[in-house]
């Protein structure tokens, strides 16, 4: 393990007991699913708050919470959103975006940023939506450090969530204009997927830049529209995976209806290829196999980097895992896909591997 992933678990622990110090109780630790990731989810008596942890070592590039920027609370936000559409348990409980921030490698500062940015949740579906935020309550463990510049979240955002056409096309141009730039600097957005998130370097990735970029904006176009269906936001909870335009639906539907009709919109989003449908009937998961699936994910993920081949590299290959079932996407040689094939059917827990890759030469 190397010694910043070490020390990020260490600061992640630390976080976890000052938390449980002051009262809070532990739901979840490290959700993940392809939205975005979450260190710790905490209950703290009524409100279920989502926290990210933040260590430096070094403040030369800023302090631990400067480095919250607006485009990772909207990893987190929409993480969020999936945890409590997979959580009906939580559905109707208030919730709150904290920071903790860990400053420091001798002495530490712990810095409780509360009510560090928030976002808005409908009623009937918990759905997250960005809004500008209010000055955080902070709680200080030792010396104070300054008010990070957290970047504020578009309320133009709501209103292409509500339904206006025109709002929620610049807010799709919006957000590929952002992803180009980010590709245009060197590396795409991160990909998160299951447990673990995966900066994925265009030089490493047979996608084109341009394909990527269609990638993104098909998923956010996938989840307005379905969010934007009360019936199937009430007998539905989906999540949608676009890799080279082709969209895995997973998740639970109470009924073929509903899942078939989830399957027929996200077809119809334009660009899309080819969707595969497996969505399951059922209940929503809960929050324990959530957590299972999510640790699965990360043991796949690490699985990954064993396959004994040249010029492999395991960013290639998207993972989501959905009960106990691994799916696997991306563009592989056959003999990559084998290999990778044969590593994931073994690791401990997997019940189940379906491939989802697309072959190339």
């Amino acid at each position: 393990m190397s010694n910043s992933r070490e020390a990020g678990l260490q600061a992640e622990e630390r976080a976890l007991q000052f938390l449980q110090a002051q009262g809070l109780h532990c739901v979840a630790r490290n959700f993940s699913s392809h939205r975005g990731e979450i260190d710790l989810v905490m209950q703290d008596s009524d409100t279920l708050v989502f926290v990210e942890v933040r260590f430096r070592r070094h403040g030369g590039f800023g302090s631990a919470a400067e480095s919250v920027t607006g485009s990772k609370q909207q990893r987190i936000i929409r993480a969020a959103s999936h945890f409590l559409n997979r959580s009906r348990q939580w559905r109707d409980s208030a919730c709150r975006f904290d920071v903790l921030a860990i400053s420091g490698a001798g002495q530490q500062t712990i810095d409780w940023i509360r009510d560090a940015f928030r976002a808005d949740y409908s009623a009937d579906r918990q759905r997250c939506r960005a809004r500008l935020p209010s000055l955080p309550d902070r709680v200080y463990r030792t010396v104070k450090t300054r008010t990070p510049a957290f970047e504020n979240c578009p309320e133009r955002l709501n209103r292409a969530n509500k339904g206006d056409p025109g709002m929620r096309d610049k807010t799709l141009r919006l957000t590929g204009s952002l992803l180009l730039l980010a590709l245009l600097q060197g590396c795409a957005p991160a990909v998160l997927v299951g447990g673990s998130a995966t900066g994925t370097s265009v030089a490493h990735d047979r996608r084109s830049a341009g394909s990527t970029l269609d990638d993104q904006i098909i998923e956010l176009k996938v989840l307005i529209e379905l969010q934007q269906n009360d019936e199937l936001k009430t007998h539905s909870s989906v999540s949608a995976t676009s890799y080279n335009y082709q969209v895995l639906l997973t998740g639970q539907a109470d009924d073929a209806n509903y899942r078939d009709r989830v399957g027929r919109i996200a077809a119809k989003v334009p660009k899309v290829n080819k969707v595969v449908n497996e969505i399951q009937i059922g209940p929503a998961t809960g929050i324990a196999q959530s957590s299972r699936d999510a640790y699965l994910t990360t043991k796949v993920k690490l699985e990954l980097f064993s396959v004994d081949l040249e010029d492999f590299d395991p960013s290639r290959v998207k993972v989501v895992t959905e009960q106990a079932t691994v799916y696997l996407m991306g563009l592989l040689t056959v003999q990559e896909a084998n290999a990778v094939v044969e590593k994931v059917r073994f690791v401990d827990g997997v019940q189940k591997v379906v491939k989802v890759f697309e072959y190339v030469q």
